[in-house]
């Protein structure tokens, strides 16, 4: 046990100690920061930001009702975004001519102005007929937001108008119909859209993935440097094998646990501070309640898959002299990590069904399915902690399969390792 701990305190200095090491964990939070501080900052240097339209009206019937209204905060989330950032909108109303739409283009052309719009003269008796946006920019959202809300306004206005019925009862009875969706759950209930447990399992899953095939990789690659320079020679002549692979797995692990943790706590505090800045300048409230038991069943199911999986990425090491010869014995692996995603989708919109539950409880895919199951409708205690204890024995069966193979694999030279022969170095006694 005292040999295990020595490898494993030498492995996790190596890896924390490296320029790599600590660049990348720096530069994981500056990268998060960045995608959060970057787009604010542009928002608020364009704060004030004048917008020049000019419409075409055919019908001489909707220019002016789009021009009264076009300052309306409207229930679109692009027009609440350029209130909050208090965005002006100009309109001009251009007459139909032979040359109108030509000289406006130069001037869409020259950004004097923004865009404009044309509006058939059809444009209310026939249902089919199309306007036209034209922008330098077609990517301005806000613009091509107040023109639509506005012009579909107008065309219903003008459409009730002539079918003798008032505009604004149509509009008082249109308005304060509001649905919430409510979670209920242990006999209480919470407001809850769904989408957050939809995110959180995506975000978890992706987390998952790239850091097994990040860390898994290292663990590797530090395997078959060791065998393709001889030192393991001389290092399993004091260490037994078995020793090594545990010493090997946690250290890396450990380290690799210290920089995703680092780069999840910023994670949590950036998301929180741009959820919180979106609510204000939307005039409503966009965070998410999370309770603190999924931040828990989180790392609890990201160490087990973590620890799972880098022991199997040890064992492959150990095959292969070198990077390029490990991709056929990888797969395996690989496919593992990414079944779960290819069954996502459907364990998220039916998780109590026959099907989620027991996919759920396969441990190579229960870090990814048992947490989306969790987040969006929480299975009962007992399969939670059946799915736990699958995954600590299939982490020990890992550890003494991989060990069995280490033991060959590491002292192995000079050929490429099938299959079916790394299954007979399972069967030595």
């Amino acid at each position: 046990m005292n040999k295990t701990l020595i490898v494993l305190k030498h492995e996790f200095l190596q890896k924390v100690r490296s320029r790599a090491f600590i660049i990348m964990t720096l530069i994981g939070p500056l990268l998060m920061g960045a995608i959060v501080v970057v787009p604010a900052y542009f928002a608020s240097t364009n704060t004030g930001d004048i917008r020049h339209l000019a419409i075409i009206d055919s019908t001489g019937r909707l220019a002016q009702s789009m021009k009264a209204s076009v300052n309306d905060t409207a229930t679109n989330v692009f027009a609440r975004v350029a209130s909050a950032l208090q965005s002006k909108v100009l309109l001009d109303i251009v007459s139909p001519g032979p040359n109108a739409m030509d000289s406006l283009g130069r001037l869409v052309e020259a950004k004097v102005l923004t865009g404009y719009m044309t509006i058939p003269a059809n444009a209310i008796t026939d249902s089919a007929s199309t306007a036209q946006i034209k922008l330098h920019n077609p990517s301005d959202f806000t613009a091509v937001s107040y023109l639509k809300d506005s012009y579909r306004n107008a065309v219903r206005d003008a459409k009730l108008t002539s079918r003798g019925i008032d505009p604004n009862v149509v509009s008082n009875v249109e308005s304060g119909v509001h649905v919430e969706t409510m979670k209920l759950e242990a006999g209480t209930e919470k407001k809850d859209s769904g989408s957050t447990g939809v995110i959180m399992a995506f975000i978890t899953a992706f987390i998952l993935y790239m850091t097994m095939i990040l860390y898994g990789t290292i663990i590797m690659n530090s395997v078959i440097e060791e065998k393709s320079s001889r030192v393991i020679e001389l290092i399993a002549s004091s260490v037994r094998p078995f020793q090594l692979l545990v010493g090997k797995v946690l250290g890396v692990a450990g380290a690799g646990l210290i920089q995703i943790g680092v780069w999840a706590i910023m994670l949590v505090l950036l998301t929180t501070l741009g959820l919180t800045a979106a609510s204000a300048m939307l005039g409503q409230d966009v965070l998410p309640s999370i309770s603190p038991f999924l931040f828990l069943y989180m790392i609890l199911f990201f160490i087990l898959g973590f620890l799972i999986y880098a022991t199997l990425y040890a064992a492959i090491g150990s095959t292969a002299e070198s990077a390029s010869d490990v991709q056929q014995v990888s797969m395996p692996v690989v496919m593992l990590l990414v079944v779960p995603f290819v069954l996502l989708q459907g364990v998220i919109q039916s998780p109590s069904s026959t099907k989620s539950v027991v996919l759920s409880l396969v441990p190579f895919f229960s870090p990814i399915l048992m947490l989306a199951r969790i987040f969006t409708e929480t299975p009962p205690w007992w399969q939670i902690v059946l799915a736990v204890a699958l995954m600590i024995g299939t982490f020990f069966g890992c550890l003494w399969l991989a060990a069995r193979i280490y033991r060959v694999g590491i002292l192995m030279y000079g050929k490429k390792f099938k299959l079916s022969e790394i299954a007979k170095w399972v069967r030595y006694t």
